[in-house]
């Protein structure tokens, strides 16, 4: 039985009422959200009895930009089945203490939240992260050093659906070293993940959010769904070959 999957930037809590909506007509399998308040994570959590993991990357007590202060922000996975395992691990910043401001600097901790699930006797290992930002004109040099301890965690495992928003384009030194080592599942001529109408530069086109696996996963159905956030979702189904 294919696991259905959902990986989104919800941007904060901007778009929760499309987000729910979505969630309750598809009800996917395992869900993958980033720009997260775990507030809000529970919550949808509860009432779709999901299983949640949590990774914070802000602990928001300000009100900053978009962002209100409504506590922990971060990535967060849900997931029908209750996860064998859950690791969590800082690739940047690694916090003592989950700073409170995030735009002065645009640098904050981030996670890679991995979830192993069993399903009919098989596991399946899915790894949640939202990359670090950066312009695109810099982004090589900026990210290469986040992307490096990013490698090592997945270096470890040998098995792995990765999702998320990594802030980065087809093209660019982090997207190029994760293609050259796994399958990039999402269509070769997707032109952009940003939502045409939602995001704050429509006519801005770029692949920021990817999925990625290692051989042992079969995708089919890959979709990039506009009209939720200012990203735009990304599902399929999946099995673990």
């Amino acid at each position: 039985m294919p696991v259905s999957f959902l990986s989104l930037n919800i941007e904060a809590d901007r778009h929760l009422d499309k987000v729910v909506s979505y969630l309750a007509a598809n009800m996917p399998d395992v869900v993958f959200l980033q720009e997260v308040y775990k507030i809000h994570a529970e919550e949808i959590a509860a009432q779709f009895e999901y299983q949640l993991s949590f990774a914070p990357h802000v602990d928001f007590n300000i009100s900053e930009h978009i962002f209100k202060p409504l506590g922990e922000w971060g990535i967060a996975t849900l997931t029908k089945v209750k996860p064998v395992n859950v690791q969590l691990d800082y690739y940047s910043e690694h916090p003592v203490v989950i700073p409170h401001e995030f735009m002065k600097t645009l640098k904050h901790p981030r996670a890679l939240l991995v979830s192993e699930i069993v399903i009919e006797g098989k596991r399946y290992f899915f790894a949640n992260t939202h990359f670090t930002w950066a312009l695109t004109t810099d982004a090589d040099v900026v990210q290469l050093p986040d992307y490096q301890r990013l490698q090592k965690l997945l270096d470890k495992m040998p098995s792995f659906v990765l999702a998320g928003d990594l802030n980065t384009n087809r093209g660019s030194r982090v997207y190029q070293e994760l293609a050259s080592r796994y399958i990039d599942q999402l269509p070769s001529d997707l032109k952009s993940t940003l939502d045409p109408i939602l995001f704050r530069k429509p006519e801005l086109e770029l692949v920021v959010d990817h999925l990625f696996s290692t051989p042992d996963y079969h995708m089919e159905n890959v979709q990039v769904i506009s009209g939720l956030s200012d990203h735009c979702g990304i599902s399929c189904q999946i099995t673990r070959v």
